[in-house]
């Protein structure tokens, strides 16, 4: 039997999934402790938490949760999720790239800590196949608005045009780079990336040619910035309202955007 059990957009906001994902891992170790899972992969992403697993204890199986924003499905109802989800149809951009990038890492994460067998190989494999097969025959990402421009057009709708701003990137990973490229298009004034692993900053920063920046110089450049568009791997929020305050001497700019994509987030209401 493969199930699936997820908290995602189509239910809940941000909030939401961020609380809602704690009984998510409380339900699936109450799985890990009352039935035999053989396989599991779990899949995070901004939009969604998800684990997808393999049991064949049908007997013991008794699966219920009481919050009603996580979904839970089985077989084939399960698979086709994934084959949804991987062909773009399930993301809030329709057709957009990342998820199918997400699902390999996520099945290449679960194969390197022994948790993906053949069963969950097997159809992730498939799953990408499809994926990959959508695109081509419909185009279905093509014309339809990708992560990085929809970011400049949700910054061009409060700020106008972004000609001569300032842009602060915290974050050099794939959903950072996405985005900063789509920006660095428009002409910036000055583009500043943060990394806490300083060399991959400075990568970045050179694809775009903007400027490198330590981790531990961020509020340097936060008082200068028009933009911030954070998305770090970091388990706690890394800018907070006390920072801000801190940083513009009590008096927080309201002009100024933040855009957050980390998972959790990275700044705290």
């Amino acid at each position: 039997m493969i199930i699936n059990i997820r908290v995602d957009h189509t239910l809940a906001d941000i909030e939401t999934m961020e609380n809602v994902s704690k009984d998510l891992k409380e339900l699936f170790s109450t799985l890990k402790e009352n039935i035999d899972i053989k396989e599991y992969i779990e899949i995070n992403t901004c939009n969604r938490y998800e684990y997808f697993l393999y049991t064949d204890d049908y007997n013991k199986l008794d699966l219920d949760c009481e919050n009603k924003y996580v979904i839970i499905q089985y077989n084939d109802e399960a698979v086709l999720h994934l084959f949804r989800m991987t062909s773009g149809l399930e993301s809030m951009i329709i057709g957009e790239d990342q998820i199918l990038g997400q699902v390999k890492d996520a099945k290449r994460k679960s194969e390197r800590e022994g948790h993906c067998g053949k069963k969950l190989d097997a159809v992730f494999t498939k799953a990408i196949h499809v994926g990959q097969v959508v695109r081509n025959k419909t185009k279905i990402n093509q014309g339809s608005i990708s992560i990085g421009s929809a970011a400049v057009d949700l910054a061009e709708e409060h700020l106008g045009d972004l000609q001569d701003k300032h842009v602060l990137v915290i974050g050099a990973g794939k959903m950072g780079t996405l985005v900063a490229k789509a920006l660095a298009e428009k002409n910036l004034k000055a583009i500043f990336v943060a990394n806490r692993t300083y060399y991959k900053a400075i990568k970045l920063a050179e694809e775009l040619e903007g400027e490198a920046i330590l981790f531990d110089n961020l509020e340097e450049k936060l008082l200068n910035a028009d933009l911030v568009i954070s998305s770090t791997g970091a388990p706690h929020a890394i800018i907070n309202k006390e920072r801000l305050l801190r940083v513009f001497d009590e008096n927080i700019p309201n002009n100024m955007i933040v855009i957050d994509f980390a998972n959790p987030r990275d700044i705290a209401e």
